[in-house]
């Protein structure tokens, strides 16, 4: 039996991510806010906040635009008004939010401490080799990294 204390209940992580990785994609690809950028303003938000804790309003609650709508609208007092364009493909973003989303789970760490050890170019160049990989390769990873640091 597994003892691990994740970030918040197993049946919200495939959702989560989901909403993650659409929140990446949408902010950077449609409204073109630059990686680094979004992560800076998604971490300084309460929404990463609340998403670490796991708050189903939050997770499963709100679609992806709506989470980065919320975070750049409270940290900017802009609001994101680009209609989101039809995908019928994943983005190399969307992974990133898709495999944050997924450590954060699973570590219980913070989106700001994963992030400091894993800058936005750091995984657009990751997801090459790992976005179709088992996700704990992943994982690993990122292990090694803030182990190192």
């Amino acid at each position: 039996m597994d003892k691990r204390i994740y970030a918040f209940n197993e049946i919200y992580l495939y959702k989560a991510q989901i909403n993650l990785g659409d929140a990446f994609d949408y902010a950077i690809n449609t409204c073109r806010i630059p990686g680094n950028d979004f992560i800076r303003l998604f971490t300084a938000s309460s929404i990463s906040k609340r998403f670490e804790n796991g708050e189903p309003a939050v997770i499963v609650g709100r679609s992806g635009i709506e989470i980065a709508t919320d975070a750049v609208l409270e940290t900017t007092g802009r609001l994101l008004e680009i209609e989101p364009q039809e995908r019928f493909g994943r983005s190399r973003e969307y992974w990133i939010g898709w495999s944050t989303c997924y450590y954060q789970w699973y570590s219980f760490r913070s989106f700001g401490d994963i992030f400091r050890v894993l800058p936005f170019d750091d995984l657009q160049i990751m997801y090459y080799t790992l976005h179709e990989a088992d996700i704990t390769l992943f994982v690993d990873i990122v292990d090694r990294r803030i182990a190192e640091k």
